[in-house]
């Protein structure tokens, strides 16, 4: 429960500055394909928009943000190697 300062009547918001902002279900940082299709509405952005949404929810479920899910995504596709140049 949130603190109410008695004096300005105002919440105090310094509690909840960690957290993520969330959209219904879906963090803030999964915003961006909205704004995609706000700037391109047909029905293959808004597959990608619907694929690319419940991508990012599922992986902030587990605890990746959207860096993590990218270095995730290269160790799945190259390799989780990393090589070292001399």
């Amino acid at each position: 429960m949130a603190r109410v300062n008695t004096v300005a009547g105002e919440v105090n918001a310094w509690r909840y500055r960690s957290k993520t902002p969330q959209f219904f279900f879906i963090d803030g940082q999964a915003f961006w394909p909205i704004l995609i299709f706000l700037f391109h509405p047909e029905l293959d952005t808004f597959i990608f928009v619907v694929v690319s949404m419940l991508i990012l929810h599922f992986a902030a479920r587990r605890g990746y943000g959207l860096p993590q899910l990218f270095g995730r995504l290269r160790v799945l596709f190259a390799s989780p190697y990393r090589y070292r140049e001399d």
